[in-house]
Protein backbone atom coordinates (compact mmCIF):
# COMPACT_ATOMS: atom_id res chain seq x y z
CA UNK A 1 0.00 0.00 0.00
CA UNK A 2 2.72 2.30 0.80
CA UNK A 3 4.01 1.96 -2.46
CA UNK A 4 0.95 2.95 -4.18
CA UNK A 5 0.89 5.45 -2.26
CA UNK A 6 3.82 6.88 -3.61
CA UNK A 7 3.28 5.99 -6.79
CA UNK A 8 0.06 8.38 -6.57
CA UNK A 9 2.00 11.29 -5.01
CA UNK A 10 4.98 10.82 -8.24
CA UNK A 11 2.28 10.40 -11.13
CA UNK A 12 1.34 13.97 -12.61
CA UNK A 13 -0.95 14.40 -15.45
CA UNK A 14 1.41 15.31 -17.96
CA UNK A 15 3.30 12.16 -17.25
CA UNK A 16 0.73 10.45 -18.16
CA UNK A 17 0.39 11.25 -22.12
CA UNK A 18 -3.43 11.07 -23.93
CA UNK A 19 -3.34 6.97 -23.75
CA UNK A 20 -3.70 7.06 -20.10
CA UNK A 21 -5.97 10.46 -19.59
CA UNK A 22 -9.18 8.60 -18.06
CA UNK A 23 -6.41 7.40 -15.54
CA UNK A 24 -5.06 10.86 -15.35
CA UNK A 25 -8.63 12.34 -14.76
CA UNK A 26 -9.15 9.97 -11.54
CA UNK A 27 -5.98 10.95 -9.59
CA UNK A 28 -6.20 12.16 -6.39
CA UNK A 29 -9.55 11.99 -5.75
CA UNK A 30 -10.99 14.46 -3.51
CA UNK A 31 -13.36 13.46 -0.35
CA UNK A 32 -16.21 14.33 -0.21
CA UNK A 33 -17.18 16.49 3.41
CA UNK A 34 -17.65 14.08 6.01
CA UNK A 35 -17.75 11.13 4.29
CA UNK A 36 -14.78 8.35 4.65
CA UNK A 37 -11.78 8.73 2.90
CA UNK A 38 -10.88 5.72 0.47
CA UNK A 39 -7.73 4.27 0.77
CA UNK A 40 -5.42 5.32 -1.65
CA UNK A 41 -5.41 2.19 -4.01
CA UNK A 42 -8.68 3.00 -4.69
CA UNK A 43 -7.55 5.79 -6.31
CA UNK A 44 -6.34 3.82 -9.08
CA UNK A 45 -9.53 1.58 -9.91
CA UNK A 46 -11.82 4.73 -10.17
CA UNK A 47 -14.14 5.61 -12.34
CA UNK A 48 -13.75 8.87 -14.03
CA UNK A 49 -17.35 10.06 -14.14
CA UNK A 50 -18.25 9.07 -10.66
CA UNK A 51 -14.90 10.95 -9.47
CA UNK A 52 -16.95 13.99 -10.80
CA UNK A 53 -19.81 12.93 -8.40
CA UNK A 54 -17.56 12.51 -5.34
CA UNK A 55 -15.85 16.08 -6.08
CA UNK A 56 -19.18 18.09 -6.03
CA UNK A 57 -21.02 15.71 -3.36
CA UNK A 58 -23.33 13.77 -3.06
CA UNK A 59 -26.55 14.04 -5.56
CA UNK A 60 -29.61 15.29 -4.27
CA UNK A 61 -32.27 12.64 -3.55
CA UNK A 62 -34.93 12.12 -6.25
CA UNK A 63 -37.74 9.95 -5.90
CA UNK A 64 -39.77 7.57 -7.02
CA UNK A 65 -42.16 9.30 -9.54
CA UNK A 66 -39.14 11.07 -10.89
CA UNK A 67 -37.67 7.68 -11.31
CA UNK A 68 -40.58 5.92 -12.34
CA UNK A 69 -41.31 8.27 -15.42
CA UNK A 70 -37.81 8.17 -16.51
CA UNK A 71 -37.80 4.71 -17.28
CA UNK A 72 -40.74 4.73 -18.49
CA UNK A 73 -40.31 7.59 -21.10
CA UNK A 74 -37.16 5.68 -22.09
CA UNK A 75 -38.39 2.90 -23.88
CA UNK A 76 -38.88 4.07 -27.43
CA UNK A 77 -42.39 1.95 -28.69
CA UNK A 78 -44.04 3.19 -25.28
CA UNK A 79 -47.00 4.96 -24.78
CA UNK A 80 -47.02 6.66 -21.33
CA UNK A 81 -48.97 9.15 -19.67
CA UNK A 82 -48.05 10.80 -16.49
CA UNK A 83 -51.23 12.11 -14.62
CA UNK A 84 -52.52 13.74 -11.61
CA UNK A 85 -54.81 11.34 -9.75
CA UNK A 86 -57.32 13.72 -8.72
CA UNK A 87 -58.72 15.10 -11.83
CA UNK A 88 -56.70 12.33 -14.06
CA UNK A 89 -54.73 15.58 -15.89
CA UNK A 90 -52.29 14.52 -18.48
CA UNK A 91 -48.95 15.77 -17.14
CA UNK A 92 -46.32 14.71 -18.73
CA UNK A 93 -46.34 12.13 -22.07
CA UNK A 94 -43.93 10.30 -23.88
CA UNK A 95 -42.41 10.44 -27.39
CA UNK A 96 -44.30 7.97 -28.57
CA UNK A 97 -47.91 9.72 -27.18
CA UNK A 98 -46.74 13.08 -28.70
CA UNK A 99 -46.65 11.39 -32.25
CA UNK A 100 -50.03 9.51 -31.48
CA UNK A 101 -51.64 12.49 -29.81
CA UNK A 102 -49.60 15.75 -30.35
CA UNK A 103 -48.75 17.98 -27.35
CA UNK A 104 -52.14 19.87 -27.87
CA UNK A 105 -54.20 17.17 -27.24
CA UNK A 106 -52.40 15.99 -24.51
CA UNK A 107 -51.17 18.62 -21.89
CA UNK A 108 -53.44 19.72 -19.36
CA UNK A 109 -56.21 18.02 -21.15
CA UNK A 110 -57.67 14.70 -19.03
CA UNK A 111 -56.91 11.06 -19.82
CA UNK A 112 -60.85 10.10 -20.36
CA UNK A 113 -61.22 12.64 -23.76
CA UNK A 114 -58.65 10.15 -25.28
CA UNK A 115 -60.94 7.33 -24.67
CA UNK A 116 -63.01 6.51 -27.91
CA UNK A 117 -66.39 5.69 -26.50
CA UNK A 118 -67.31 8.25 -23.45
CA UNK A 119 -69.31 5.77 -21.92
CA UNK A 120 -66.09 3.84 -21.02
CA UNK A 121 -64.70 7.34 -18.80
CA UNK A 122 -66.60 6.42 -15.57
CA UNK A 123 -65.70 2.74 -15.58
CA UNK A 124 -62.09 4.10 -16.19
CA UNK A 125 -62.19 6.77 -13.09
CA UNK A 126 -63.67 4.17 -10.94
CA UNK A 127 -60.85 1.57 -11.89
CA UNK A 128 -58.57 3.62 -11.30
CA UNK A 129 -59.65 5.05 -7.84
CA UNK A 130 -60.27 1.89 -6.85
CA UNK A 131 -56.59 0.40 -7.95
CA UNK A 132 -55.12 3.76 -6.13
CA UNK A 133 -57.03 2.58 -2.59
CA UNK A 134 -55.36 -0.88 -3.08
CA UNK A 135 -52.05 0.33 -3.56
CA UNK A 136 -52.54 2.70 -0.42
CA UNK A 137 -53.70 -0.85 1.87
CA UNK A 138 -51.08 -2.80 0.95
CA UNK A 139 -47.82 -3.61 2.95
CA UNK A 140 -45.74 -3.24 0.25
CA UNK A 141 -41.93 -2.54 0.50
CA UNK A 142 -42.73 0.55 -1.15
CA UNK A 143 -46.72 1.64 0.12
CA UNK A 144 -48.71 3.29 -2.65
CA UNK A 145 -46.96 1.28 -5.32
CA UNK A 146 -49.06 -0.61 -7.69
CA UNK A 147 -49.28 -1.79 -11.39
CA UNK A 148 -52.12 -3.10 -12.70
CA UNK A 149 -53.38 -3.96 -16.11
CA UNK A 150 -57.25 -2.44 -16.98
CA UNK A 151 -57.23 -4.49 -19.93
CA UNK A 152 -57.81 -3.93 -23.70
CA UNK A 153 -59.39 -0.06 -24.37
CA UNK A 154 -60.10 1.89 -27.41
CA UNK A 155 -58.96 5.04 -27.22
CA UNK A 156 -59.29 7.96 -30.40
CA UNK A 157 -56.08 8.62 -32.25
CA UNK A 158 -55.48 11.73 -33.56
CA UNK A 159 -57.54 11.45 -36.25
CA UNK A 160 -60.59 10.00 -34.74
CA UNK A 161 -60.18 7.21 -35.38
CA UNK A 162 -60.45 4.02 -32.81
CA UNK A 163 -57.50 2.05 -32.03
CA UNK A 164 -57.15 -0.75 -29.33
CA UNK A 165 -54.55 -0.81 -27.16
CA UNK A 166 -53.83 -2.66 -23.36
CA UNK A 167 -54.06 0.03 -20.79
CA UNK A 168 -51.59 -0.31 -17.88
CA UNK A 169 -51.81 1.88 -14.81
CA UNK A 170 -49.18 2.48 -12.36
CA UNK A 171 -50.13 4.46 -9.29
CA UNK A 172 -46.86 6.15 -7.52
CA UNK A 173 -47.07 7.23 -3.32
CA UNK A 174 -47.50 10.95 -2.87
CA UNK A 175 -44.01 12.43 -2.16
CA UNK A 176 -44.67 15.66 0.07
CA UNK A 177 -40.89 16.46 0.61
CA UNK A 178 -41.05 17.39 -2.98
CA UNK A 179 -44.58 18.55 -3.24
CA UNK A 180 -45.48 15.84 -5.79
CA UNK A 181 -48.80 14.07 -5.12
CA UNK A 182 -49.59 10.52 -6.07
Amino acid sequence: QAMLEKKATIMDKSQLGDKHKGVATALPAAAVEGAPALPKWMEFVKCPQRDVVMKTGPARPTNCQTTCWQVLNSMPELIALFCNLKNLEIVQASRKAYKTWGSATLHGQSLLSLLHRRDEAAWMKRAIGSHQALADLEKAVVPGFLARDLGCLALRARSGSPFDTLVTTMHMPAEPKTGQGK
